[in-house]
C-alpha cells in the first residue's frame, strides 16, 4: 500500500484487517510509518481465500523531493526477496486523498508513473488498484471533479491499461473489495 504522506494508507489497512494493527497519523504533521511494514493477516480474506495474505505498510512520500523514488527502491527490494522467497505478489494499492486537488505532475511524479510501471513489468496495469480515500471530507461534486481530474488525466494511463479506480469508503466491506480486485486477477 503506497501514497502520499496522511492519503489513508495506514487507515485503509485497519479497516481491511478490522482492527487496529498499524498505527495512524495524526492531523498535525506526525505520521506514524517511517520504514516498510510487512503486516501478516491471521486468516485468508477475501472471495479468494485459499491464500494467506500480507499488506505491506509504506511511508508516505511527498513531491518534490526524491523521497518517493527511495521508497519505491526500498519496495523494489521488498518485491524481490519476496519473489525469491517463492511469494506471489498480487499487486500494489495507491492510495490518494481525494480532498487534495489534482495538481499537473511534476518531473518527479513522472519518475513515478515509469518507477511503477516497472515495478509491474510484463503484466498489465492491472495488478495496481488506485483507490481514493478522506470522501467524508469533501463535498460530493467537489470529489466527483477531482475523481474525473484523476481519471481523465492524472491515472488515465493507468485506466488504460487496466488498473482499477475506485473509491475507499472507509469501512472493512470496502477495503475487502479493493483487495478482491488484486486477488480475482491473480486467481
Amino acid at each position: 500500500v503506497v501514497g502520499p504522506h496522511g492519503a489513508g494508507k495506514s487507515t485503509f489497512i485497519n479497516a481491511l484487517f478490522n482492527g487496529n494493527v498499524t498505527a495512524v497519523g495524526d492531523n498535525r504533521g506526525q505520521y506514524a510509518t517511517t520504514k516498510l511494514k510487512p503486516i501478516i493477516h491471521p486468516r485468508c480474506i477475501g472471495s479468494n481465500n485459499d491464500r494467506r495474505f500480507i499488506v505491506v505498510d509504506t511511508p508516505g512520500f511527498d513531491e518534490p523531493t526524491d523521497q518517493a523514488i527511495d521508497l519505491l527502491a526500498r519496495v523494489s527490494v521488498w518485491l524481490e526477496a519476496s519473489y525469491n522467497a517463492q511469494m506471489e505478489v498480487a499487486g500494489f494499492i495507491y492510495i490518494r486523498d481525494i480532498s487534495t486537488r489534482a495538481t499537473w505532475p511534476s518531473p518527479p511524479s513522472r519518475k513515478l508513473r515509469v518507477s511503477y510501471r516497472k515495478l509491474a513489468e510484463g503484466e498489465s496495469l492491472s495488478s495496481i488498484v488506485l483507490a481514493t480515500t478522506q470522501w467524508s471530507y469533501i463535498e460530493d461534486s467537489a470529489g466527483n471533479d477531482n475523481l474525473y481530474q484523476l481519471k481523465h488525466f492524472f491515472w488515465r494511463d493507468f485506466d488504460e491499461h487496466g488498473s482499477a479506480i475506485v473509491k475507499f469508503n472507509d469501512t472493512h466491506e470496502s477495503a475487502i473489495e479493493i483487495v478482491d480486485l488484486l486477488l480475482v486477477e491473480q486467481a
